[in-house]
């Protein structure tokens, strides 16, 4: 029976003539469509009447190559479609309800300004046209807001990287009050940011391209992600998809550091089911044997409770496997393997163990794996997480398959295991940290390189009153990346007038014979507050802030690479060092542990992941020695209280005293922290001098100056305006014309949403749904206007009610308006009767400035210029 009461878009942009030379084409989101558009249409799938869906893609646009659909044309053929629709409703005295479910399917290119918001780039975007997108997570955010549909399912197929500088499209219609709480959803993108998604033949389809992510979707629905109960809900569609992307890509976009392991899980509210009924989908697996395993007795033990299947084993045998853990073993010749199954593929069994002996009793679990900042997570044979920890894990389980998955950083380390005994589980070979910083037998290093390090570590700290700043700028080359020839060029010292300190292509130590090759400088100077700048010919000039600190010499390393048709972002690490000289309880000169771990904590601060533990906190913020340590570990301090409200904010008290005490009043990461403290009294009131290093510490001043108006300049914004997009780190055009574009498109949007109708990133602001309702510290009365409406642009949806696990997944909890605050709704129309309806345009704009990040001096900037 047709579900009349479903609606869908589904959007797939292959064409993108402007955005680089030659063009970034793709070949998938045509297909993707095509294929989506079939589930929903099938009677087995979604079941929708052919009327209820409305597709486009480039191809219904004229060539060669056409730059549309542009946004105006995706909002009025398929977004207002939907307006369309509760209009009608309205007519007929039936208010704007349109019905229980939408789905909301986009494909092409993509980007994203905050973590867990994602939007769509329209075919006629440029390098320089900041406003050529749609903005998923704004519309559906919008959706919810107005109540026209019970459930929504948003999936977005698209790199998070592709725009470094872009300002989100929000939907052109005023806010709509409805008293509802929001439907439930299911919302996934296929990477995280700011990292790429891919697409790749796929066989099953006859060698057409798709999105891998697209692809690992589809075999949900028809059955890899179904659950006991024989359901596919948000909940087993967002395990499945979190362990079948990164065992479905290709062996060299594992190891491309641009590539995205896992998808970002926005939303995976257990209420929505996207199938029933259905048997679980299995894949052909090839089992390979040693010779001295042939002609035996085998069993092979799938589920929970694990069940066996005996069989005689073949040097090489198929079984028609389900998606999930399973173990086989050849007991007389004691082989004992798991291994895991997310796709059609080949095992070969050769580890050894002891003869399965299945019991109802739990065992202890015991996995240590050494590094405080790396993080655990046991899954069951069905992809649910059982437990999780970091760095340490021990755990009491019932007998069972298990996999264990360790990240580090970035990358994942599985092993699948069942679990019949005791078990003290080895982490194995772990990945050592990709970094910009050329260490001695670390990944992305070459011996000459490496003695830039070296170099930099033997020089004299600076005298007594000044500071140093040593840029290193490389590149890299490996089978999936090429080399920038000259990746000096474009490299500068800056100070806070533009007036240049240092040029890379004119005064640095160059070695210009090496494949890769790479060049150094240090400046000596007095305390300030430098800036670094770096052109490629996509992103034009990037500029970030370069903190200069008596007695301490900040190193900045730029990997430089080319993917493709045109130069990635740079890879960028900092150091900080004192002098050799200092004593041992003050000098830091930088190890390779230390290095690792740092990173480690930065990746986690980007991803905006909680990882503290009693360990890591104590390196962090008790034990450092060096600044930005403690910068990081009070930045992570936050996002653990935003995600659990298990630390002790006080400590962010004594992070900033100490802090001050190393680097100064006027650092302006310490300085951003410190309007987060408990004590009042340590929080900065006089205005900011200079833009912070980290993209958070910005969040935080843009947040409080919508209070004190004065704490964030209008010249400090017009500066950093044309905001880029390198987490962790806060980065932005020093390009005039892009600057200019940027603030108009921003006034633009002031107009369009007057009133409003985008909800407030919490990301902007440092919240997160488990603590909407609350500031992460203690705040007196300045600090409560800060408090939003909503919460994160793509994490408004109705929660799951599941844990945080330690991978860093995000489930938001149940609570039926957790992202609601106090604030009053803006002025719009109310969702019952279409009637105009009064609210605060206070909030409105408040709800503006921490949407697009503008301090309330850039705001009342923009409202005059608009003549408001």
């Amino acid at each position: 029976m047709p579900k009349h009461d479903h609606y869908a878009i589904a959007i797939g942009l292959k064409t993108y003539p402007g955005l680089t030379n030659p063009p970034a084409d793709l070949q998938g989101p045509e297909n993707d469509v095509e294929s989506i558009c079939n589930w929903l249409l099938a009677s087995t799938g979604g079941d929708l009447p052919p009327d209820n869906v409305k597709r486009i893609v480039s191809s219904d646009f004229p060539a060669p190559p056409s730059d549309e659909p542009w946004a105006e044309h995706l909002n009025r053929h398929a977004f207002m479609w939907i307006e369309g629709l509760a209009e009608k409703n309205v007519a007929a005295g039936m208010g704007r309800t349109v019905g229980e479910r939408l789905y909301i399917y986009m494909s092409g290119h993509g980007f994203s300004t905050v973590q867990r918001m994602g939007c769509l780039l329209t075919a006629d975007v440029a390098p320089n046209k900041v406003n050529a997108n749609i903005s998923a997570s704004a519309w559906l955010n919008w959706w919810q807001d107005a109540g026209y549909f019970q459930e929504f399912v948003l999936l977005l197929d698209a790199c998070m990287n592709r725009m470094s500088i872009a300002v989100p499209n929000p939907p052109p219609l005023a806010a709509v009050s409805n008293p509802v709480p929001p439907g439930a959803a299911f919302a996934a993108f296929a990477a995280k940011r700011p990292l790429k998604a891919v697409e790749a033949p796929v066989a099953e389809d006859g060698g057409k391209f798709h999105g891998v992510f697209t692809w690992a979707f589809l075999d949900g629905v028809k059955g890899a992600a179904v659950n006991g109960a024989g359901s596919v809900t948000g909940q087993s569609m967002a395990n499945w998809l979190r362990n079948a992307l990164p065992h479905r890509l290709g062996e060299a976009d594992r190891k491309n550091l641009e590539i995205s392991l896992e998808p970002e899980i926005v939303a995976e509210h257990p209420q929505i089911v996207l199938a029933k009924g259905i048997a679980p989908m299995t894949f052909d697996i090839e089992l390979q044997f040693e010779p001295d395993a042939v002609g035996k007795s085998a069993r092979l033990w799938s589920g929970a409770p694990p069940q066996a299947s005996a069989f005689e084993t073949l040097a090489a045998m198929t079984a028609k496997l389900p998606a999930g853990l399973h173990v086989i073993e050849v007991p007389d010749s004691d082989y004992r393997q798991g291994f895991e199954v997310t796709r059609a593929g080949t095992v070969k069994v050769t580890e050894k163990g002891p003869r399965v002996s299945l019991t109802p009793n739990t065992f202890n679990l015991s996995l240590d794996e050494g590094d405080s900042a790396n993080q655990i997570s046991i899954e069951t044979a069905e992809f649910e997480t059982a437990d999780n920890g970091k760095g340490r894990l021990d755990a009491r389980l019932r007998c069972g398959i298990y996999r264990a998955r360790i990240r580090v950083a970035r990358d994942l380390v599985d092993q699948v295991f069942l679990l019949d005994r005791d078990l003290i589980l080895g982490p194995g070979a772990l990945p050592r940290i990709a970094s910009a910083v050329p260490f001695r037998d670390a990944p992305l290093s070459h011996e000459n390189q490496s003695a830039l390090v070296d170099h930099l570590a033997e020089r004299l700290a600076p005298g007594p009153g000044r500071a140093q700043i040593a840029v290193v700028a490389r590149s890299w080359t490996s089978d999936t990346v090429a080399a920038i020839a000259n990746p000096w060029e474009g490299v500068r010292i800056v100070d806070s007038h533009g007036r240049e300190i240092a040029d890379l292509s004119k005064t640095s130590t160059k070695d210009e014979a090496s494949k890769d090759g790479s060049a150094h400088h240090t400046v000596d100077i007095e305390p300030t507050i430098a800036f670094l700048r770096f052109h490629n010919p996509s992103a034009g000039t990037t500029e970030m802030t370069l903190p200069a600190v008596a007695g301490w010499r900040l190193e900045a390393y730029l990997l430089r690479f080319q993917t493709g048709e045109q130069e990635g972002p740079p890879r960028i690490s900092f150091i900080m060092r004192n002098g050799k000289d200092e004593p041992p309880d003050r000098k830091v000169l930088w190890s390779v542990a230390e290095n690792d771990r740092f990173e480690k904590a930065s990746i986690a601060l980007a991803e905006e992941r909680p990882i503290l533990n009693d360990r890591l906190e104590e390196l962090l913020l008790q034990k450092y020695k060096n600044p930005l340590e403690g910068i990081v570990g009070a930045h992570l301090l936050l996002v653990q209280d935003e995600a659990d409200h298990s630390v002790d904010l006080n400590d962010l008290n004594i992070v900033v005293a100490n802090l001050r005490g190393l680097v100064g009043s006027e650092h302006p990461d310490v300085e951003a922290l410190s309007l987060r403290c408990p004590d009042v009294s340590l929080r900065r009131t006089q205005p900011f001098t200079a833009p912070p290093l980290f993209e958070r510490s910005w969040r935080l001043m843009v947040e409080a100056s919508q209070q004190n108006r004065a704490l964030v300049p209008l010249a400090l914004w017009n500066r950093v305006a044309a905001l880029s997009t390198m987490p962790p780190y806060l980065a932005w055009s020093a390009n005039r014309e892009v600057r200019k574009t940027y603030r108009s498109t921003l006034l633009e949007n002031l107009v369009a949403a007057a009133p409003l109708a985008s909800p407030v990133p919490q990301e902007m602001i440092g919240f997160d749904p488990v603590a909407s309702k609350k500031l992460a510290a203690p705040a007196s009365k300045s600090m409560k206007a800060a408090k939003p409406k909503t919460g994160k642009s793509a994490a408004k949806f109705s929660p799951s009610g599941s844990k945080r696990a330690a991978s860093g997944r995000t489930s938001v909890p149940s609570a039926a308006k957790s992202l609601a605050c106090a604030e009053p709704k803006p002025t719009g129309f109310d969702a019952a009767d279409g009637k105009l309806g009064v609210a605060s345009t206070e909030a409105q704009a408040r709800r503006f400035a921490l949407t697009y990040q503008l301090p309330a001096s850039a705001l009342k900037a923009l409202q005059k210029k608009r003549g408001t």
